[in-house]
Parts: structure tokens; C-alpha cells; sequence
């Protein structure tokens, strides 16, 4: 077979060299390639969402201070950006960008009325303005794209990303035929690095990029996260970031392939508003997500290191039979046989379901969920990592403003179960304290 393979190469006509990688399986050979030092081919796969973007910098942050290093960087739409970027090593420069980029850096319009849009607070007199953009746009045949190749102009260096160690691609779609381009840096002409990166970027809306005789479009139409794009050139270990932009996402199904998802823990916020705080934000939640997900960190709003064994248990079996009754009554419960069956059968189950706790969850999990509900109402600051017992003093003895009750009406089991919570975690540092 060996013999065969290099019989085949050598029959290869001149300028054939940028395809070699796709003989494997155009001959039927599965190859499985590794780094220098024998280790799987780290890939990072960064996906498409427009101004949410900034996470994926954030993220990349914490890979970088753990002492990860990735063999290719992909990316489709916003994630080709910053996959260029980060491929060429200018991570700084990324992150620099992303707290100062606004709207009227990248569009021809009004950034004031523009915010207006977003927050519904347009003005009347402001309608003959966006009547007049609509306009335009029409017949421009889409958004105009004119200062965003400007500035992926300035920041892309197309010979510094061809000559990076890290290799990088991404995904287009060609207006066309509406098939996938899915391309690494070697396979295209250097001089139109750039095009194709903004082919990728092209929204939908905006005016399609042409590169010759053909027009692209966003690439988050075919895939909007390319993993597969990394599988093609052998990498095993894959780390994905997700923003949640529309497009296709697709895991890899060979289950040789190692995939760690990254995803936000709340909203990034939309697509098309480039905001300097916002970013600032998103950037912030992608560093501790990334953080939390490298160092097995718990909660889901906040960052928690959490201790080998479940340290809520026997707390909970340290509650007195008052409590209990207590939490029982706020449950709208008879409190009578308040007993630690009643706390671990009936109470915390309840407290549990609408906290929307994991099946899976241990009693420290519920403690966690418990903390994090009182922490959010306290407003307690979110972006640092705690440990369980700080964090446990910080929420518990956090001044909370009482659960919502729709119209001043009678109480929802959600409601309750937050008002049993709270009480329960009062009597828990009472007895912390003690």
C-alpha cells in the first residue's frame, strides 16, 4: 500500500503540492496525524455571531495563561476574523480592537440613531434617516461593506498568517451554486487571504463579496462552528467556541475525535450591535466560562471551586427541626413532622425543580444553584473565581431583594421555593458561624 501511495505522488503533475493532504482518502487510507512529539493536533474552532464575537478573544485568554497552544485555528463569519488573528498571533491586538470597535467603525451609518434601534427608543424625527438608509441599501444590493475590508485590511497581515506555525481556515458559501468553500491558508492565492475572509464574514444582507467571477456569503449557512474543517486535516483534540449566531452547527461524528464545547453562560447580547461595553462584557464572560470549563470549576452564573467531597450534606443534616418546619411552611406545606426525611424528600426535591437543578446534581450542586439564586438578586459581582466557603459567607449573608411576585399576587411555587431557599441558607451560616 506504501509503495502504491508513493507511485501515485510521484505521477502528480507540477503545482499538485496544496492537494496532497486529500490523498489519503481519496485512495481510501484513514490517517491519523500528530504534532511534534507525538501528541493529537490541537484544532480551535471559532463560530459565526457577529458583535458577540469578543467571547471568543476572552476565551482564547485563559487557553493562552493555561499553556495551551492549538496546531490550526478555524472560524466562519465573526470567527474567521478572529481566527486570522489569533492564527498570526496577535491575540493583543484582537483584544485591543474589540473594546474600542463600535458600529460606525464597520457601517456608513449614524452610530447615535443606530443604538436607538437596538434600545426601541427611536425617534420620530429619525424615521426619514432610516427611510433614506433602506433606501441606499437597495440599491447598493445589500450593506455596505466598504469600511469593514478596511479595517480587516489593517488588521489581518496576510503574510504573517501564511508564515505562522499555526495553520488556519474557514468557510464560505458561493452565492452560485450555494455550495461550501472550506478552505485552509495554503489553498489560496495569498493576494486573496483577505477576500476570502471577508467572503466569510458576509452576512446575510450585506453585499456579497466577489473573488473573480463569483460571489460568497457567509459561510454560517453551510457551518457555522467549522469542527469538520479541523477533522479534514487530521486534528483528534478539538476545542469549539460558541457565540450562538444563526448557521449550522455540526459536531464531528468520528468518534476519534476529542470535542470540548464552550458555550456562554448567559446572553452575548445581538448579533449586529457593536457596543465598546458590551464587548468588554462578552470578553470578560468568555475568559472565566473558558476558566471554568479548564478547571472544572462549578456554579453557572459564577466561577466556584468546590471542594473533593459534598460538603453541603452534612450541613443540611445539621438543620433543626424548626428550621425544617419553617422552610416547610413557606412552602405552603404543613410543617408538622419536620423531620430530615421531609428536608430530603420534600423540600429540597421542590427547591431543586424550580431552581432547575440537574438530575445529576449533588447536594453540594444544590447548595450552589441555592447560592447563585440569592447571589444574582444581591447583584454580587459575577466575573471572579470564589472558593465554596467564601462564597457561601458573600451569598448567604448578602442582602437580597425578595422573589418577584407577579402583580403583588399569591406566591408561585417558584417564588416559594426561592423565599425556602433563602431561609435555609440563612440558618446554614447560622450554624457555619457557630
Amino acid at each position: 500500500m506504501q509503495q502504491c501511495f508513493l507511485h501515485i505522488i510521484a505521477q502528480l503533475p507540477e503545482g499538485s503540492k496544496g492537494y496532497l493532504h486529500k490523498l489519503p482518502q481519496m485512495i481510501g487510507l484513514k490517517i491519523v496525524k500528530t504534532a511534534k512529539g507525538g501528541r493529537a493536533m490541537v484544532g480551535l474552532a471559532l463560530e459565526g455571531g457577529g458583535s458577540r464575537g469578543a467571547y471568543h478573544i476572552g476565551a482564547y485568554q485563559a487557553f493562552m495563561e493555561a499553556g495551551m497552544t492549538f496546531d490550526a485555528i478555524t472560524g466562519t463569519s465573526i470567527g474567521a476574523v478572529n481566527a486570522a488573528l489569533l492564527a498570526q498571533g496577535d491575540w493583543e491586538k484582537a483584544r485591543e480592537k474589540w473594546l474600542t470597535l463600535s458600529n460606525e467603525d464597520l457601517f456608513d451609518i449614524d452610530n447615535a440613531r443606530y443604538q436607538k434601534l437596538f434600545t426601541r427608543k427611536v425617534d420620530p424625527s429619525d424615521l426619514s434617516y432610516y427611510k433614506d438608509a433602506l433606501r441606499q441599501m437597495r440599491e447598493d444590493g445589500g450593506v455596505d461593506t466598504g469600511r469593514m475590508q478596511k479595517l480587516l485590511s489593517q488588521l489581518v497581515d496576510p503574510q504573517r498568517l501564511l508564515e505562522s506555525p499555526v495553520d488556519f481556515g474557514l468557510v464560505t458559501v458561493s452565492i452560485r451554486d450555494l455550495k461550501p468553500v472550506e478552505v485552509f491558508k495554503d489553498q489560496v492565492p495569498p493576494h486573496l487571504l483577505l477576500s476570502y475572509i471577508m467572503a466569510s464574514a458576509t452576512f446575510p444582507g450585506f453585499q456579497p463579496t466577489r473573488i473573480g467571477s463569483r460571489s460568497f456569503i457567509d459561510g454560517g449557512l453551510y457551518d457555522n462552528c467549522p469542527m469538520h474543517l479541523l477533522v479534514s486535516r487530521g486534528h483528534t483534540d478539538i476545542i469549539a467556541v460558541r457565540i450562538f449566531g444563526p448557521g449550522i452547527f455540526r459536531l464531528p461524528k468520528d468518534k476519534n475525535v476529542r470535542v470540548r464545547v464552550l458555550e456562554p453562560s448567559e446572553s452575548l447580547g445581538p448579533i449586529m450591535n457593536f457596543d465598546p461595553s458590551v464587548s468588554a462584557r462578552n470578553l470578560r464572560m468568555g475568559y472565566y466560562d473558558a476558566r471554568r470549563m479548564l478547571e472544572n470549576l462549578a456554579g453557572h452564573l459564577y466561577y466556584i471551586r468546590r471542594p473533593a467531597e459534598d460538603w453541603a450534606f452534612p450541613r443540611f443534616c445539621a438543620l433543626s427541626s424548626q428550621d425544617i418546619g419553617e422552610a416547610l411552611r413557606l412552602l405552603g406545606e404543613d410543617g408538622e413532622n419536620p423531620s430530615l426525611r421531609a428536608l430530603f424528600e420534600r423540600i429540597l426535591p421542590q427547591i431543586a425543580h424550580e431552581l432547575e437543578v440537574p438530575d445529576s446534581a449533588d447536594y453540594t450542586g444544590l447548595l450552589i444553584a441555592m447560592l447563585e439564586n440569592r447571589a444574582q438578586r444581591a447583584q454580587i459581582h459575577r466575573f471572579a473565581i470564589y472558593s465554596l466557603t467564601d462564597f457561601f459567607r458573600l451569598a448567604s449573608a448578602a442582602s437580597a431583594p425578595p422573589p418577584s411576585r407577579p402583580l403583588g399576587l399569591l406566591p408561585t411555587a417558584r417564588s416559594r421555593a426561592t423565599e425556602a431557599s433563602d431561609f435555609l441558607l440563612t440558618r446554614l451560616l447560622a450554624d457555619f458561624h457557630n
